[in-house]
């Protein structure tokens, strides 16, 4: 997922229990802030549900999922 002001949704993931990463400058170029997300296959499918919730909340709307 590419990004602005990606410490703002990180935080706000992090505070409701989605864990993330974040990357941005020097690591990626400035202004292409990235969170990086991972789906661990123990998870059950409330948890799943709350991590989508979560990030659907974070973004609103602007999230774009690709295979």
């Amino acid at each position: 997922m590419l990004i602005g002001e990606s410490k703002v949704r990180r935080r706000k993931m992090m505070a409701e229990g989605v864990f993330t990463i974040g990357f941005g400058f020097p690591v990626v170029s400035e202004g292409t802030a990235r969170v990086r997300l991972q789906f661990s296959d123990a998870l059950g499918y409330e948890e799943l549900d709350h991590a989508l919730a979560v990030i659907q909340k974070a973004f609103l709307g602007e999230i774009i999922i690709s295979p």
